[in-house]
């Protein structure tokens, strides 16, 4: 009796065992099934993925493109910025350097025309220095003359008596002619004889002249 019972719990475990090892088995296959099962799922067809790499690749790379281009062009921007700064600083120092031009010549002419001015002012001074310097020697000339023909006339009277006596009776004759000439109304030396006048002032001289040296 006692070995019966020994048999049948050994085939009571090796059952037990069986059953184990088969739903080991089992939730293996189920464990495989399911991780095939979820790789087919995340790996369905790669070619997609690939081409929408590539093309994000190259749109990142087309904004890097575009990046730099912009930057380059910031740059070129910045220089024509700063030379039309440039162009701008010399068209002012041009404005100002062609007012100052401007001015300099209005001042030239001003200064010509002033320098015209003083020169004529100054000939015209000369000219009228020269005249007061000149009038004193011609007035001197003109006395000293005078006075040498009067000291030659009175030399040639008293050196020669007969031809002063010829010039008194020329004097003589003048005078009566001009006492005849007076009498009538319509002379022109009647009354108060000018003796600036050209025959009459003549007469009167010389009868001066005559009575002096006698």
């Amino acid at each position: 009796m006692g070995g019966i019972a020994t048999e049948g719990s050994g085939s009571q475990d090796t059952s037990k065992t069986l059953e184990v090892l088969l739903l080991e088995k089992n939730r293996s296959l189920q464990s495989e099934n399911a991780t095939l099962r979820i790789a087919n799922s995340d790996l369905s067809d790669p070619v997609p993925a690939l081409a929408l790499g590539h093309q994000l690749q190259l749109i990142v790379q087309r904004m890097q493109d575009i990046e730099t281009g912009n930057q380059k062009l910031q740059d070129i921007l910045e220089e024509y910025n700063k030379e039309f700064a440039d162009v701008k600083n010399q068209e002012t120092l041009w404005n100002d350097f062609t007012e100052k031009e401007r001015k300099l010549q209005k001042t030239q002419t001003i200064l010509v025309s002033m320098f015209e001015e003083t020169d004529l002012k100054g000939q015209v001074l000369q000219t009228a220095l020269e005249s007061t310097q000149t009038e004193p020697c011609d007035l001197k000339a003109k006395y000293d003359a005078e006075s040498i023909a009067d000291v030659d006339e009175v030399e040639v009277i008293r050196k020669d008596p007969e031809r002063a006596n010829q010039r008194a009776e020329v004097v003589q004759r003048e005078t009566e002619t001009l006492d005849e000439q007076l009498s009538q109304p319509t002379n022109p030396c009647r009354g108060h004889p000018d003796p600036e006048s050209s025959w009459c002032g003549t007469s009167y001289r010389n009868a001066n002249t005559i009575k002096s040296g006698s």
